[in-house]
């Protein structure tokens, strides 16, 4: 119930900040329902060309390279939306590899935090796997259209500077604290010593 209220608490200046802007909006009322007749070509456009992307890819993908929402039909499609132009040109397959990769790097980042003796160290490695699973949750809820469009980078693939630069410096950051762990800092001795010796 305190998370409830909480996230009530939080909403209530978002739900401002929507009704305050026309645009906002109209935005967030476009993802119910994208293909509207006065949706699909205003601010519903991205949302509805990335559902057409994802299903024209099917189970395996037109190919590499082929896909046909990118060129010109879905703006942003190298940002906001990459991940609608991964499942039409790798189709289902590609996506779900794409999310059993993210799956796999979160818990990796999680069980370095609950691995880790320093307490900033373990707090600062649970925010970041945090951060990373809510920017994918909201990365891939806006292109399947369960969530308005919210301008969110998909970490490591969106074309981003700051983006790319700030999840690189936080991968940098966990796996400095997996080298800092006993167990991992003995098997990365013992490797170093069967190098010397073989040397």
């Amino acid at each position: 119930r305190a998370f409830a209220a909480f996230g009530f608490i939080l909403g209530i200046p978002f739900l401002i900040l929507i009704i305050n802007s026309s645009n906002r909006l109209n935005r967030f009322a476009a993802f119910f329902d994208p293909f509207s007749v006065e949706n699909y070509k205003g601010v519903g456009w991205q949302q509805a060309h990335s559902i057409m992307g994802l299903a024209s890819g099917g189970a395996l993908g037109t190919g590499l390279g082929s896909s046909k929402q990118k060129w010109g039909n879905l703006p942003e499609a190298h940002t906001d939306f990459i991940f609608a132009v991964i499942g039409e040109e790798l189709g289902l397959l590609g996506t779900l590899a794409v999310l059993i990769l993210f799956g796999i790097l979160i818990l990796g980042i999680f069980r370095v935090a609950l691995r880790a003796e320093n307490s900033f160290e373990r707090y600062a490695s649970a925010g970041i796997g945090c951060w990373f699973a809510i920017q994918v949750l909201l990365n891939i809820g806006t292109v399947i259209s369960v969530l308005p469009v919210v301008g969110v980078t998909l970490p490591f693939i969106s074309y981003g500077g700051s983006s790319l630069l700030a999840s690189f410096i936080s991968i940098g950051f966990v796996l400095g604290v997996l080298r800092r762990d006993p167990v991992i800092a003995a098997e990365i001795a013992e490797r170093k010593r069967s190098r010397s010796a073989r040397g």
